[in-house]
């Protein structure tokens, strides 16, 4: 599930969008999407001890 979360977030840094309301929701999914990250690495770190 990380690399495809990670996938999102430089799919909606990498998107050229103009429209305010777009920008905010990738800005939205982005943040979500490293908040996730971390807690599936922490989890990952939890299981590893």
């Amino acid at each position: 599930m990380i690399p495809h979360h990670a996938a999102a977030i430089l799919m909606g840094k990498e998107a050229s969008v103009t429209d305010p309301e777009i920008k905010e929701l990738i800005e939205n999914i982005i943040t979500s999407q490293q908040a996730e990250i971390e807690q599936m690495k922490a989890k990952l770190k939890e299981l590893d001890k």
